[in-house]
């Protein structure tokens, strides 16, 4: 009876294990297949909708069959990114061409792209989290805002309870600046120099795009991409123009700023 017991008991286990070994190979060929088949996708030429809602509308990713690309975080947004893009090892790679630089890196799976946070810069207007999916969609396309009704963004100069309002400049500069003031504005301590200018510390660098220019009062200007300047008199000297307040006197902006040391406020305001 004991012989029973144990032979029986032999057999029980000898059939999990098989068991157990079957759906270890079920399961590892799924993955196989499932990795055969992510391996086969080709990405170029279609368009992936993120799962989330865009920025006013679908926030849309176009792969050109050229290895360019394009995306546009939805209706309210008024940035087109562009450049190229590259897949390694199953890893797409975004490389901006714009002023921005960033990269941006997706798992490539079959009809969908997986967002890779690690290694990868933040979008401009969206936050986009590891793991976020942009699903495949034929019907998915870029579709601009009329001119008339696109979103445009003034540097707000707040001193001494008063406001100025900056046209911003159209330069990777001045684009790298909107990028860090779309999170909340900025107080600069600004002191004078030169007896031209106000000048302060920037909490971060943004990329240079100097070049030889005469001031005029009202230039807000970038020096050695990290301090901000505020003219009221002219200047001659290679930097980067970063905005400019219009039709606004030397004398105006020295009732604001003051003779020493003043705080200004740097910080967007957006309209149509």
């Amino acid at each position: 009876m004991g012989k029973n017991w144990i032979i029986l008991g032999v057999v029980l286990v000898a059939v999990v294990v098989v068991v157990a070994v079957t759906a270890v190979i079920i399961i590892d060929r799924k993955n196989s297949k499932a990795k055969t088949e992510d391996a086969a996708f080709e990405p170029g030429g279609k368009s992936f909708v993120w799962e989330k809602d865009g920025f006013g509308g679908d926030f849309v990713i176009t792969l050109n069959e050229d290895s360019t690309y394009t995306y546009y975080e939805g209706g309210l947004s008024s940035y087109i990114g562009t450049g190229a893009w590259t897949v390694n090892d199953g890893i797409l790679t975004l490389t901006e061409a714009t002023g921005y630089q960033k990269i941006f890196n997706f798992n490539v799976k079959t009809n969908e792209l997986v967002y890779i946070a690690d290694g990868s810069d933040r979008f401009l207007y969206v936050n986009v989290e590891d793991g976020d999916r942009f699903i495949m969609r034929k019907d998915a396309k870029i579709e601009l805002p009329p001119e008339a009704v696109k979103p445009t963004c003034v540097l707000v100069v707040e001193a001494g309870g008063k406001c100025f309002y900056a046209n911003l400049d159209d330069n990777p500069s001045a684009k790298a600046l909107i990028e860090k003031l779309n999170s909340g504005g900025i107080t600069v301590e600004m002191h004078d120099y030169g007896n031209f200018e106000k000048v302060g510390a920037l909490p971060w660098e943004l990329p240079r795009s100097d070049t030889q220019i005469t001031t005029r009062p009202g230039d807000i200007i970038l020096y050695q991409g990290n301090q901000i300047t505020l003219y009221y008199d002219e200047n001659t000297w290679n930097f980067t123009r970063l905005a400019n307040i219009g039709n606004v006197t030397k004398e105006a902006l020295l009732s604001v700023l003051g003779e020493g040391d003043v705080s200004v406020r740097f910080s967007l305001e957006w309209g149509e």
